[in-house]
């Protein structure tokens, strides 16, 4: 019986030796790829900078020829590496605005407070969020003498996979509405930093149905499709729109990837 036992254990430890083996051999190499710049059929630049995963700032250049930005966006971090304000810089390093960022107790996007370069709040934005952190709600008010005058509300409906699926858009104080639909790829989105703002961040839209409900009751709808180029890890190279106004207009993304 003692024999029977060690040689049972011994079949089960060379299938387990086996199965590790298959599984290390089977197991593909994760690349991961940052965005360096963007270009568009406008010659319009950005240029992304990282500290680790987290973007530090981006260069906004209104010509690919140009030598110097004409934006600079500076992300700061609290001790927990959250993000907790963006800076704007003009092309003389004068500070035009400031989004500062708050968080719930949970760590839950709040609010966002955008104040102009002397100082004065004049928008916030309020979020609502599901368990997930991603926004679900965002309602804008523009700040005059003090007071909060609800301007519009956004809100988004996800799918299992986390993408927005249905946005919509009210105005205040009008009839003026706007309902999107959305399909997505399966492929890597080119925004690739971590911004807890980002709504579209996973994946890439495929077609976008827009439906427009006017104040004077009238209604217009359209259809923009996108097809995308991909690289060898499947993150968008270019993407162009194909049935619109702006048909042939192209976005190009370029990448690190390790």
């Amino acid at each position: 019986m003692a024999r029977i036992i060690h040689l049972v254990l011994f079949i089960i430890l060379v299938f387990v030796s086996i199965s590790c083996e298959d599984s290390s051999v089977d197991s593909p190499e994760t690349i991961s790829c940052k965005l360096l710049s963007e270009t568009d059929s406008n010659n319009y630049l950005n240029k992304y900078f990282y500290d680790g995963d987290n973007v530090d700032f981006i260069e906004r250049y209104n010509s690919i020829n140009a030598e110097e930005p004409y934006r600079i966006i500076n992300y700061r971090y609290n001790g927990l590496n959250k993000l907790n304000a963006i800076d704007v810089f003009n092309n003389e390093n004068i500070l035009i605005s400031t989004d500062s960022i708050y968080y719930s107790g949970l760590g839950f996007l709040k609010e966002v407070k955008r104040i102009s370069g002397n100082g004065n709040i004049f928008q916030i934005e309020k979020y609502s969020v599901n368990t997930s952190n991603d926004i679900t709600k965002i309602e804008v008010y523009d700040v005059e003498d003090g007071e909060e005058i609800l301007k519009s509300t956004s809100s988004y409906i996800y799918d299992m996979a986390g993408r927005v699926v249905r946005e919509e858009l009210q105005l205040a104080k009008t009839n003026y509405r706007e309902v999107i639909n959305y399909e997505f790829d399966d492929n890597k989105n080119p925004n690739t930093y971590n911004s807890p703002l980002l709504i579209f961040k996973k994946n890439n839209v495929v077609r976008k149905e827009q439906n427009y409900f006017l104040s004077d009751g009238s209604t217009s709808s359209s259809i923009i499709e996108y097809d995308y180029e991909y690289n060898d890890e499947m993150y968008p190279l270019s993407k162009s729109e194909i049935n619109s106004d702006k048909s042939g207009f192209i976005n190009y993304y370029n990448y690190e990837c390790d």
